[in-house]
């Protein structure tokens, strides 16, 4: 695996035999962070810097910076002291910002942000985990960047910072000396990827060994998405990151012509992997997975039918019919009549007639931004899916990292 970042403004090291420390990474705690984004770094830095006679920090150093060195509470309960006041961030190769839950922002120490700030007029490496990004956008750091978000806060930043780019399919992103990741296992990955760009792939294999990570995961890598249970079946990452631009774009439809080249493919190629990966076209499943949206708001609001076309990119009630009618084989206002029984029987007909993926998109098993949302969904009264969707608070497994 290449693990050069291309875009990162410091000369990666070539001779890891002549190290003594080539990477200083400082990091800072926002209210709520989460423990396991701050570990998964930080433990890949000492894995990868442990020359195995107990001198952990040889070739990677580390530190927790504070305002002041009151304890920071994670999301999950655990407090952490840091381990000294904030410095001249020029002693650091990166400043690296742990976010977590969106409440503890409030309680963001202005000091923090200036911190930032001056790291930033010293031309240091960013790195916003988690909502970290947050942070960084807070500190005006962000305006000219597209910040990596997880897709559960991408409303969240989207709606906090109006006018800025987020990105809620890749894992982790580099804009410049800018650095950005969704979070969670993730961050794991991403200390593999600075290790390997500052002191040489080779030692960053330490980490990947000591951390027991089979495979770890780059750039290209895709974000998972615990709603969709189907969406675990999609295994080609052009198809995965389609599906979830087509998501974010569920309201405000963009070309698939426009969307292959944001994949940085061709229309050709992205429509022939959608047949192969889920049998349809790219354009005719993105025609249904909008339906499939209006499908659910149909049986579960008492909006109008003009409205709810107009919601996810028809360009009238008209035409958002017809295409329901092929979905669905019945209208809008007939399935919105039908009994729970009745609606059951009509879905598993369909269900006869289409693949496992098609089937569970039509019956409304959709992408959500947030758990409230999910549970919306659980009560909605569609029994069949619901036995089918993970309990809220489940998260998968990341792929090819512990």
């Amino acid at each position: 695996m290449d693990m050069t970042i291309d875009r990162s403004p410091v000369p990666p090291c070539t001779d890891a035999g002549k190290l003594e420390v080539a990477l200083s990474v400082a990091f800072t705690l926002l209210p709520e962070f989460t423990l396991s984004a701050l570990a998964g770094f930080i433990d890949t830095l000492r894995l990868s810097s442990d020359n195995m006679f107990g001198d952990s920090q040889k070739y990677c150093s580390w530190t927790i910076l504070g305002p002041d060195r009151s304890p920071v509470r994670s999301s999950c309960g655990v407090e952490v002291i840091p381990w000294e006041t904030f410095r001249d961030p020029k002693a650091f190769d990166c400043i690296v910002v742990i976010g977590g839950q969106v409440r503890g922002h409030g309680r963001i120490n202005p000091a923090t942000l200036e911190y930032l700030k001056e790291a930033d007029r010293r031309n240091r490496v960013l790195v916003g985990i988690c909502t970290g990004s947050f942070a960084l956008a807070y500190a005006g750091l962000m305006e000219d960047c597209t910040a990596c978000v997880h897709w559960f806060h991408l409303p969240h930043y989207l709606s906090e910072f109006p006018g800025h780019k987020a990105d809620s399919t890749s894992i982790f992103r580099i804009d410049d000396n800018r650095i950005t990741c969704a979070g969670g296992g993730v961050s794991g990955d991403l200390a593999v990827y600075v290790i390997a760009r500052f002191c040489g792939s080779a030692i960053a294999q330490r980490g990947i060994s000591g951390m027991l990570m089979e495979s770890p995961r780059d750039l290209q890598s895709v974000q998972p998405h615990s709603e969709a249970t189907w969406f675990a079946d999609v295994k080609n990452r052009h198809v995965r990151r389609a599906l979830l631009l087509m998501s974010q774009h569920i309201r405000d439809p963009i070309p698939t012509k426009s969307l292959a080249s944001q994949l940085g493919v061709s229309y050709s190629t992205i429509n022939r992997l959608f047949h192969e990966e889920l049998g349809v076209g790219c354009g005719y499943f993105y025609r249904v997975f909008r339906t499939a949206h209006g499908f659910w708001e149909t049986i579960h609001s008492s909006k109008n039918i003009t409205d709810i076309a107009f919601d996810f990119g028809f360009s009238d009630a008209s035409h958002f019919i017809r295409v329901f009618r092929e979905c669905y084989e019945s209208s809008p206002a007939a399935v919105r009549a039908l009994q729970q029984d009745q609606l059951d029987k009509l879905l598993n007909e369909l269900e006869q007639k289409h693949s496992f993926i098609i089937s569970a998109i039509l019956r409304g098993e959709l992408f959500f931004s947030n758990d409230e949302s999910a549970e919306v969904f659980l009560r909605s009264g569609a029994s069949m899916l619901a036995s089918r969707l993970p309990q809220p608070g489940y998260q998968p497994r990341s792929d090819g990292a512990v």
